[in-house]
């Protein structure tokens, strides 16, 4: 069974005789419209190490068991996630690189703008039928 989430869960880490151990908080309504809080153990990959608290959005995971005294213990193994402080930032990153993406365009549009002189120097006077330029002033005497 693979897992991955769009929603973020909050994990919670217990250090015990040199080791963590994580657990993953999930709550749900009940019948009666009150909150129910749980826990699921999960775990990350040897090398990992997640603050107790630290909120994630699980990427990839999979279910699965331990033994113990023939009793079976599922957990989830979380093979990868991104944090949410991490996947802010990142939206942050990526809004900033956007921004400076529009910003660059408008500039080099502006630079090569083939338009941005059009008809600033003369213009064409539809009642004399000729050019005009701009800045001078056609007087028409009675």
């Amino acid at each position: 069974m693979n897992i991955n989430t769009e929603q973020a869960y909050m994990i919670f880490r217990n250090d015990f005789n040199g080791y963590s151990y994580y657990k993953i908080g999930v709550s749900k309504k009940s019948q009666t419209g009150e909150w129910i809080n749980g826990y699921i153990r999960c775990q990350f990959k040897k090398d990992v190490s997640i603050e107790n608290k630290t909120k994630i959005y699980i990427k990839s995971g999979f279910l699965s068991f331990n033994l113990n005294n023939k009793e079976t213990i599922p957990y989830i193994f979380i093979t990868d996630f991104e944090t949410v402080d991490e996947t802010i930032e990142k939206a942050k990153t990526q809004t900033d690189t956007a921004i400076q993406n529009v910003v660059d365009n408008m500039v080099k549009q502006e630079q090569s703008d083939p338009f941005k002189d059009f008809g600033e120097e003369n213009t064409y006077n539809l009642y004399l039928d000729s050019y005009v330029p701009r800045n001078n002033k056609i007087e028409v005497g009675d």
